[in-house]
């Protein structure tokens, strides 16, 4: 799933965050790709709501979002560790990809 990390904030923030430390074009080029990314957030949180009910309380395991496809052992050995992780430790594997 991707991970919002827009939030409620506008891309125009993104802009505000990069200041001068790039050029115009690249600040609105990084605020539409996070507003693209949020979108897909959005998109996989409404879609979670939704199977969340047919789940019968059992618990949705949360993969993020991986730069990569998984399509040999080490992505598969990736996926695996967010779904046999404690609750506390997916989460701190979360934050670790979303930050």
């Amino acid at each position: 799933m991707h991970h919002d990390v827009l939030g409620d904030s506008p891309p125009s923030d993104v802009i505000a965050a990069l200041g001068t430390g790039c050029s115009d074009e690249l600040a609105i080029r990084a605020a539409e790709n996070f507003h693209d990314y949020h979108v897909l957030a959005q998109r996989d949180a409404r879609n979670i709501a939704r199977l969340a009910p047919a789940s019968d309380d059992r618990p949705l395991m949360l993969v993020p979002h991986f730069d990569d496809d998984v399509h040999d052992v080490e992505g598969l050995l990736r996926v695996h560790r967010y779904l046999f992780a404690s609750d506390e430790e997916r989460g701190r594997m979360i934050a670790e990809v979303v930050a």
